[in-house]
């Protein structure tokens, strides 16, 4: 157990999901669910109120006022992670989640294992990358919008048109810059 509690806030709409994960995080050593709350609007509220390391956001369909609530997350609670969990999305709004500054896209199929990896990922400063997104190029944005919607390599290729050789130097930091494109979309595909 580490010295410092994660300190977090849950949000979903459904409140079976929101106690469910509540409890979850709680019941772990390195945890303080220190609130909990239905609505994304409140969320920011409740961040900038509780001042939490990690806030976990579960939304069914990934929408522009999702991504939108969450963008006034980041700019109103600058230092609260954000890792979002989320049933379905389209590509151009996973584009836009990652432009939005939100820390780990986690696609709901992946399951607790993976949210629970993005939590303590996020929680961790020397793991946490943060690019602004514009120092992506638009086929790495692509790619990491394909990836977090569970596309594999060879489907990604496939819709862009290029070969799986061109995409795979898109997920690996050593495409010349450390881009941290497995953060964003944590657990969606195995790469190694």
């Amino acid at each position: 157990m580490t010295d410092k509690l994660i300190r977090m806030v849950v949000q979903s709409a459904r409140r079976l999901i929101r106690d469910a994960l509540s409890a979850y995080f709680d019941g772990l050593p390195e945890f303080d669910v220190v609130g909990q709350t239905a609505g994304l609007a409140a969320l920011v509220e409740l961040c900038v109120l509780r001042r939490p390391d990690v806030a976990v956001a579960d939304v069914g369909r990934l929408g522009p006022d999702a991504v939108e609530r969450l963008r006034e997350l980041r700019t109103a609670a600058p230092d609260t992670e954000i890792v979002l969990s989320y049933a379905s999305a389209s590509p151009a709004t996973l584009q836009a989640a990652v432009l939005a500054g939100i820390g780990s896209l986690v696609p709901c199929s992946r399951g607790l294992n993976v949210l629970l990896q993005a939590v303590r990922r996020e929680a961790n400063p020397a793991q946490r990358r943060h690019a602004d997104g514009h120092s992506l190029t638009d086929r790495e944005l692509q790619v990491a919008s394909m990836l977090g919607s569970g596309h594999s390599v060879p489907e990604m290729a496939d819709r862009m048109g290029i070969s799986s050789r061109t995409v795979d130097p898109c997920l690996h930091p050593c495409h010349g810059h450390d881009l941290g494109i497995r953060r964003y979309c944590a657990g969606s595909l195995d790469l190694d």
